[in-house]
């Protein structure tokens, strides 16, 4: 499939002097560009799902103490903000981007800003085999298994469990190396 792509690209840029393998990279580069919008946005949002639907309801009810609040979720309310942050600057660099043409200045400018704070990530994933323990314990917990069900039926993603948000942030960094 790829080599039928790169063979239609050299018969286009053979037909128009090259002119149509610029519009075909610079479509390509357009639909990359949005598409790393898109999953940051997505990756955001599962985010703050997390800190509403879970968090909140969890802290608030007292169903477990803090400290064990803190150890399943660790610091994932700050990479939710770190990660707002970067998304709105990524939208505003992606609308730059896109309507000048700059050959990707000014999204990697946006990268290498947050590449630094990225560093927080490293907690939560120092954190997520212990997280992981304590789920593994106090789903034995009937009542507390219970109202994450419950959270999760309400959430209208009832098709994600808890495991699959927490695990997010994990695979997260791996993508930009």
């Amino acid at each position: 499939y790829l080599f039928v792509l790169k063979l239609n690209d050299a018969i286009v840029e053979l037909n128009d002097g090259g002119r149509a393998k610029d519009d075909v990279q610079t479509q390509n580069r357009s639909k990359a560009i949005e598409e790393i919008l898109t999953t940051e946005r997505n990756y955001t949002e599962s985010l703050r799902h997390v800190i509403e639907k879970y968090i909140e309801p969890i802290k608030n009810e007292g169903i477990i103490k803090k400290n064990e609040v803190t150890e399943i979720f660790s610091n994932i309310e700050v990479l939710y903000q770190i990660n707002a942050e970067f998304c709105q600057s990524l939208q505003v660099a992606v609308e730059a981007e896109l309507s000048s043409n700059a050959g990707g200045s000014i999204l990697g400018e946006v990268f290498k800003r947050v590449a630094p704070v990225m560093s927080v990530y490293t907690e939560y994933i120092q954190n997520f085999d212990t997280s992981t323990d304590l789920r593994k314990k106090l789903y034995k917990n009937a009542q507390f298994k219970s109202f994450l069900r419950k959270l999760q039926d309400a959430s209208g993603q009832s098709s994600m469990d808890l495991d699959t948000y927490l695990i997010m942030p994990v695979k997260r960094l791996p993508r930009y190396r």
